[in-house]
C-alpha cells in the first residue's frame, strides 16, 4: 500500500499548465498550436530550464490524461536534470511529445 502512494517528481517548463513561471521559451520547440514540447533526441538540443513537482498517484493520472498518453500525444519518460546548486543531478521524469510528431 505505501508502494502505491509514492509521490512521483516531474519536470515541467516553458507555458505548461503546472509551472508557474515562464522562461526560455526561444529554446523550445513549437507546434501546431504554439505549444513548447520536448522531444526525445538524446544528446541533441537545447538545455531546458524549468521546476519539478512533487505529485501524488492521484495527480499524476490527471497529468498523464491531460498530456494525453492513452491517446499518443505524450509519453512520459525519465530524465536526469541538472539542479541549480552545480554538480547536483536528479533523475525525475518528464513528458515528451510522442515519437511519431518527431
Amino acid at each position: 500500500m505505501l508502494a502505491a502512494m509514492k509521490p512521483t517528481f516531474i519536470f515541467t517548463y516553458g507555458a505548461g499548465t503546472v509551472k508557474y513561471s515562464f522562461s526560455n521559451h526561444r529554446l523550445l520547440v513549437y507546434g501546431l498550436y504554439h505549444i513548447p514540447f520536448l522531444l526525445n533526441f538524446p544528446d541533441r538540443g537545447h538545455h531546458v530550464f524549468g521546476e519539478i513537482c512533487v505529485i501524488s498517484p492521484v495527480a499524476l493520472a490527471r497529468m498523464d490524461e491531460l498530456e494525453g498518453l492513452s491517446r499518443g500525444h505524450y509519453e512520459r519518460l525519465l530524465i536526469e536534470i541538472e539542479l541549480e546548486e552545480k554538480g547536483k543531478v536528479l533523475e525525475v521524469e518528464a513528458y515528451y511529445r510522442h515519437q511519431i510528431y518527431a
